[in-house]
């Protein structure tokens, strides 16, 4: 009998550690909420999907993320293929197949506001402006 006994708890563990996955799979989300929460920052910013990035005249780009104190705006026409904005922006910027910037969602979530003003700041022809979201007032350059 007590080999019985030893058996029978044997499998109720093996059940209990079949159940536990499961727990686990149960206090994680939805493998559609796991994918979202992926795409989304762990620091409090916005998901890539609320990004916005419009084109109101060809080569002219204007950012907005919400939540951001900057709306970027880039005019693609002015860049001279430098890289640094792709190299301290990753998430904003990125280098084409022609090796001129362009203004992206990243994967990982929007860059920081300091590293798009650092960003701006590094194009040496002033091709990325940056504006105060709140009031519109240009930031950078300074006029």
């Amino acid at each position: 009998m007590d080999q019985d006994q030893n058996q029978n708890p044997q499998p109720q563990d093996d059940g209990m550690q079949q159940d536990q996955p499961q727990a686990e799979g149960e206090q994680l989300a939805p493998e559609q909420d796991q994918q979202k929460e992926q795409a989304a920052p762990t620091d409090g910013q916005p998901a890539t999907s609320d990004v916005e990035i419009t084109e109101p005249e060809p080569g002219f780009f204007i950012k907005t993320v919400p939540g951001s104190k900057y709306i970027i705006e880039y005019h693609r026409d002015m860049c001279i293929s430098a890289g640094s904005c792709a190299a301290i922006g990753p998430n904003t910027f990125k280098m084409d197949d022609e090796n001129k910037a362009i203004m992206i969602n990243g994967e990982s979530g929007p860059d920081s506001d300091e590293n798009v003003l650092a960003a701006a700041q590094s194009c040496p022809v002033m091709a990325i402006v940056i504006k105060d979201a709140q009031t519109g007032e240009q930031v950078y350059p300074m006029q």
